[in-house]
């Protein structure tokens, strides 16, 4: 068997450099089995993944709060109602027009007896029973009722689109939850005017929660994106978990000398409290 040493394989290198590469050549794994002896151990925050204040998209006296603070909400739940009184007479109004088909059978009864008389004055022009002008003048009759039933046509596409135009606009009198999540605020009450600059209501996602660490420029390089670290609550609560890596920033504040490392951890249940402060190790 022929042996082949460092020195061949690497092209004239040195083994000790390339012992050295091979050591120190992937970042991303010598992050993930980093020594837990050689890992900083560094402040976190245990935070939210987004808050979402929520407003009304149109001005209107709140009719109705369907939730109160500490709640859990699903996305797309109705929270809030404004009043919908004008919106739901409009509603009926297009319903109405939408619904009815008089004007399409009476243009469809119209096409037909024009269709019938432009017949029997064909065969009358045939037969040199009748003059051309006739022939014509029903053909003229004709092609008007075809062009009036088109029209019937249109008015009944056309209620059909006013009708969902007049339910979405209702439906934006209701405040609906944008994620799944906990109502962390209520801000104003039933019968007081709601605009888009006012928030009504809070919903904080907390599935999952973000996990934000500014870490120092000395870290750089010991986590990657992918990577599962132990998020450990401070007292009193004194809880460990598994999060994963998400965000490593790759620019630094030079004024602090620190960067960003987010983590994300999961809380299907919601039992891991937001706002918390924790400690990790990177």
């Amino acid at each position: 068997m022929t042996k082949v040493s460092a020195q061949n394989i690497s092209g004239g290198i040195p083994a000790a450099l390339l012992s050295f590469a091979l050591v120190f050549g992937n970042g991303s794994a010598q992050a993930q089995q980093a020594d837990p002896e050689s890992m900083m151990d560094l402040d976190c925050l245990i935070e939210p993944r987004s808050i979402a204040e929520l407003s009304a998209a149109t001005d209107g006296i709140i009719s109705e709060i369907y939730v109160k603070r500490g709640d859990r909400v699903q996305v797309g739940q109705a929270l809030a109602q404004l009043d919908d009184k004008l919106e739901t007479l409009q509603i009926e109004l297009a319903q109405a027009r939408a619904e009815s088909d008089v004007n399409l059978r009476a243009q469809t009864s119209r096409l037909e007896l024009r269709q019938i008389e432009f017949d029997r004055a064909l065969q009358l022009e045939q037969r040199n029973v009748a003059a051309v002008a006739l022939r014509q003048t029903a053909e003229i009759e004709l092609a008007l009722a075809k062009l009036a039933m088109e029209e019937a046509q249109l008015e009944q596409k056309v209620s059909s689109i006013e009708l969902a135009q007049s339910k979405a606009i209702r439906d934006r009198r209701i405040l609906r939850s944008p994620v799944d999540g906990i109502v962390t605020a209520v801000l104003a009450a039933k019968g007081e005017f709601a605009n888009e600059q006012t928030p009504v209501i809070t919903v904080a996602e907390i599935d999952p929660l973000h996990v934000g660490v500014f870490a120092p420029i000395a870290a750089f390089g010991r986590v990657s994106v992918g990577d599962q670290r132990q998020v450990h609550q401070l007292l009193p609560l004194d809880r460990s978990f598994d999060a994963i890596v998400t965000v490593v920033d790759t620019v630094f504040d030079a004024a602090s000398g620190t960067f960003f490392v987010r983590l994300e951890l999961p809380n299907p249940d919601g039992d891991i409290p937001a706002g918390t402060k924790c400690r990790v190790k990177l």
